[in-house]
């Protein structure tokens, strides 16, 4: 409805949200990574900038190694960015109470967002109450878990219940 209501008064509304790359842990690297996002979509300033990750991909639970410094840099650059005007807010993904802490501690601005996988059969409860004590808000992804459970057979006994597709099930479940 409201994109309908967009288009009919000619008004297109975007709101941009990228992230810093997950192997960047550093302050200039971080910078440098903001100055290329803005260049690269033509902006003047990115509405919400994430760290993707607390760990680069490559040691995503393969090492105890939080990057808690790293990640401190990159807030760091960050908070510089809000201030200057280039980054409307600024938040995390993937990042779990420990990693929350780290830059609630230190920084001076709190995240926004922390975005982090919310889905029927993944539902992290006690992260997801941290973040709301915080006001931090929840943004989930892979609200359908990349798919896979689209085909589970108790999601689609339930489904076919309540006369629903398992999306349309697993999508409500995100929402309640």
């Amino acid at each position: 409805m409201k994109l309908e209501l967009a288009r009919e008064s000619g008004i297109l509304i975007f709101f941009l949200t990228t992230k810093v790359p997950t192997a960047v842990k550093d302050y200039e690297g971080t910078k440098k990574s903001i100055d290329e996002a803005l260049e690269k979509f033509s902006l003047d300033y990115i509405d919400l900038l994430l760290i993707h990750s607390p760990q680069p991909w490559v040691e995503v639970n393969r090492t105890p190694d939080r990057h808690f410094k790293g990640n401190l840099e990159n807030w760091r650059a960050m908070e510089e960015a809000v201030k200057a005007g280039k980054v409307r807010a600024i938040g995390v993904s993937n990042f779990l109470k420990e990693d929350l802490d780290n830059i609630i501690d230190t920084g001076t601005i709190k995240p926004a967002v922390n975005q982090i996988e919310v889905n029927i059969g993944n539902t992290p409860l006690t992260l997801m109450k941290c973040c709301q004590e915080q006001g931090i808000i929840v943004e989930a992804y892979s609200p359908l878990a990349h798919g896979r459970a689209l085909t589970n057979l108790k999601i689609k006994k339930y489904a076919d219940k309540y006369h629903v597709s398992p999306a349309q099930l697993m999508l409500k479940y995100d929402c309640q």
